[in-house]
């Protein structure tokens, strides 16, 4: 015997326009989720006191199950690649591919940028580094949500972590969705504790007898993962405030009815907190999203659930004109925003708090929470306003590096006594005048070891990059053209591969031996020097070249890397066009 259908609760409607200031800031109000803090807490406590033990009788308390093994063994893994089927293997492949193209891009931006001068003699940059081990989150609940092992374990990779364990609550029989086994198999997850809520929480940022302390954790969860994390982020880093799922739908008049109501109930669809908001100018359109729902829902096995959801928790508000609910929206600072209007590129540029943003009506946003690439570890309950979804850069972090010689040192001598006095730190300013003190010394007495250095520092790149490939031999180019070696001319390049032109040639020979000089100073010091006195600027900061094409291929070769634009003005030679 089937349940009877969910009825339909006929949704309160709101007139932003109507609403003051006070009554505006109530309904925000009633938007945010209550975390748990209080109960939250004392599972903390509990799991830094029991370890392992503590881990077994909560996961029998709230997930109902008490595993034996805390850990997924090597036989589940073998039989949950046995049970998934192979389209939904190919599916989580091509989720993964997706996935790793948009976040490579990422990882690309996080290489080493160039050396950045601030005085002669003082440079600095930055370098990002991957923390050792990550522990990733997957909700349990209504859904196996395999997805979110790709959304964590493809960045993590990308990035770099030496080890990602991932904790996700066991079902009843005490054993861990197939789908999720499967997909921590394809991404190279190094384990997955068995464990769900506020203790795999502590577990992870405390440690046990048997689940090692991570230096980050990551991942959305229900109410009680984002409170535990919350409290234990003096403990431990963590990405950002991911809970209970939500989205702000903006539809104008023309937009369908069916996609806006599909959309708002997938969210509801996550869970019983899970907010869904519909926002229009439209009053008609409102109507219409409200009639097809339970059409929509109909015959689904999470229909009326999704339904109840949105009834007791959704919102549909009713403004003037759809560019007046973007203030609305960055006040919500919603998880997603979908943009189902016609002018929704240009509104997209305006909105400035939001988790993901999904433009048109073709933008599903279940197509970002599986196959578009874009990650749906997002921020919640208004974390949107500080915080960014999951990326590459949320599993590392940037060191700053900086050197100085001693030309350097004394240039800042000044401003760092003047400062370090002002502010009562005196050994501060003796720590830099000691040296710069020094390093006049040497000056007087022409030591120049100690000088400002060699100007193409600041150019020089921290990492290395691929070389350009080299111009093709003059033989290569003959086997190509079918002539002989010496029948070759080159026009691509300043030097002829035959030698001279004749006619420079016969001038050459006849150019007196002691008027040619060759340039032994490689570092161009006395060259630079020279320059510097005669345009009034400082010797470290002029790059000599011999030609535009040296300078044009030290600066290429040595500042820019891949993804960089680059402005070549023409006409040039044909390896820089590239």
């Amino acid at each position: 015997m089937t349940a009877p259908p969910v009825p339909r609760r006929q949704m309160a409607r709101t007139m932003w326009s109507e609403l003051d200031a006070t009554a505006r800031d109530e309904w925000l109000s009633g938007l945010r989720p209550v975390e748990p803090t209080v109960e939250v807490g004392d599972i903390l406590a509990t799991v830094r006191r029991g370890g392992d033990e503590a881990l077994r009788e909560l996961a029998a308390r709230f997930d109902g199950a008490r595993p034996t093994d805390l850990w997924a063994s090597e036989e589940e893994f073998a039989q949950a690649e046995a049970q998934v089927a192979p389209e939904v293997v190919a599916a989580l492949r091509a989720s993964m591919a997706a996935v790793r193209l948009f976040h490579a891009d990422q990882r690309a931006a996080l290489r080493p940028r160039r050396v950045v001068q601030t005085m002669p003699g003082v440079i600095g940059w930055r370098r990002w580094v991957p923390v050792r081990r990550v522990g990733g989150y997957i909700p349990g609940g209504r859904a196996a949500l395999a997805s979110s092992v790709i959304m964590l374990g493809v960045p993590a990779r990308l990035a770099g972590v030496d080890e990602l364990i991932l904790a996700t609550p066991a079902g009843h029989d005490g054993r861990v969705a197939a789908s999720i086994l499967v997909a921590a198999r394809l991404v190279g997850v190094d384990g997955i504790l068995k464990v769900g809520g506020a203790q795999a929480i502590a577990a992870l940022a405390y440690g046990t007898e048997s689940v090692p302390r991570v230096d980050r954790i990551v991942g959305a969860g229900g109410p009680w993962v984002t409170a535990a994390k919350r409290a234990l982020a003096g403990e431990v880093a963590i990405d950002l405030p991911a809970g209970p799922s939500e989205c702000v739908v903006l539809a104008g008049s023309g937009a369908d009815a069916r996609f806006v109501a599909l959309d708002l109930l997938a969210q509801a669809e996550h869970g019983p907190d899970s907010l869904a908001i519909l926002m229009t100018d439209d009053e008609t359109l409102a109507d219409a999203v409200e009639a097809v729902i339970p059409e929509v829902a109909a015959g689904l096995s999470t229909g009326d659930a999704a339904i109840d959801t949105f009834s007791r928790l959704g919102r549909i508000v009713l403004v003037p004109a759809l560019h007046e609910a973007l203030l609305l929206i960055d006040a919500i600072a919603p998880e997603h925003v979908s943009l189902q209007c016609s002018d929704a590129r240009a509104l997209a540029g305006r909105v400035r708090c939001a988790g993901a943003i999904f433009i048109g009506p073709w933008t599903a946003i279940a197509g970002g929470d599986y196959a578009m690439g874009t990650n749906h570890v997002l921020p919640t309950g208004g974390a949107a306003r500080s915080w960014s979804g999951l990326g590459v850069e949320s599993f590392g972090r940037w060191m700053e590096i900086a050197e100085a010689s001693a030309g350097g040192i004394r240039r800042m001598a000044p401003t760092v006594a003047a400062l370090a006095g002002v502010e009562g730190l005196p050994l501060h300013a003796a720590s830099v005048t000691a040296r710069a003190s020094q390093a006049e010394r040497e000056r007087a007495s022409g030591d120049r070891s100690g000088g400002d250095g060699d100007p193409l520092s600041l150019l020089r790149r921290p990492d290395p990059i691929t070389p350009y490939p080299a111009e093709p031999s003059d033989e290569a180019l003959a086997a190509t053209a079918g002539i002989g070696v010496e029948d070759v001319i080159r026009a691509d390049l300043n030097t002829l591969g035959g030698g001279a032109l004749p006619g420079a040639a016969s001038g050459l020979a006849a150019y007196r031996a002691d008027r040619a000089v060759e340039y032994s100073d490689l570092s161009y010091a006395r060259l630079r020097a020279a320059l510097g006195k005669v345009i009034d600027v400082d010797p470290a900061r002029i790059i000599p070249g011999a030609g535009a094409d040296e300078l044009i291929r030290l600066v290429t070769t040595m500042a820019v890397g891949p993804g960089d634009a680059v402005v070549i003005p023409t006409p040039t030679f044909p390896m820089f066009a590239a």
